[in-house]
């Protein structure tokens, strides 16, 4: 009814642990997922009436939930300064890139090494909501982007006084990929080409 009348759907049953994030399926409106301060995932399919706890292997407090813009059962998380998490089962289970590379390297030692950009500081996270793979995450030195679902990043090149202050704040125009904003500090910064120019 538009917010004049609430129902308690979760509530975190030990004290000290809060719900720093929480997200609706764009497609699916009975998904609905929460993540916890001490890095649980809190899962429900049918519109809040039960719950199950999920993420078991994520590190930190969850402050970022996201979605692929094309593969309906791939999500993102964030675990606050720490690493960003995938799930392809529709948040059942989720993994960093760092422990899917031991993976694969322990199957086929002879795959090649790759260089990755190392990125630290993590405080926002967002999926471009047009291109599947696409995330871009705020940090404490600045932007970065990841075009193959967070395996691999590169800086985003954005105005410098901005790289000073951790980037808590950020956002993709779910009409136009090439609209993106952030906050830096007490400063509102937008880009209408993808981050070329702000």
């Amino acid at each position: 009814d538009g917010g004049s009348t609430w129902q308690d759907v979760y509530s975190e049953p030990g004290t000290g642990t809060s719900l720093p994030s929480f997200a609706e399926h764009p497609t699916q409106s009975n998904w609905l997922f929460a993540g916890t301060s001490t890095g649980t995932v809190v899962k429900s399919t049918d519109g809040g009436e039960t719950w199950k706890n999920t993420g078991a292997k994520v590190t930190g407090p969850i402050t970022a939930i996201t979605f692929d813009a094309v593969a309906q059962n791939t999500m993102y998380l964030l675990a606050f300064n720490s690493k960003v998490y995938i799930s392809n089962d529709a948040g059942d289970s989720w993994a960093d890139w760092d422990s899917l590379r031991q993976e694969e390297r322990k199957k086929n030692p002879t795959l090649p090494y790759t260089s990755t950009v190392s990125i630290q500081g993590l405080a926002s996270l967002a999926a471009d909501p047009n291109i599947s793979g696409m995330l871009y995450a705020g940090t404490k030195s600045g932007l970065y982007r990841s075009r193959n679902a967070g395996r691999d990043w590169e800086k985003v090149n954005i105005i410098e006084s901005a790289e000073q202050f951790q980037l808590r704040s950020f956002a993709v125009n779910p009409k136009n990929s090439n609209e993106i904003v952030f906050v830096a500090g007490r400063t509102f910064y937008k880009s209408l080409n993808a981050g070329e120019t702000w």
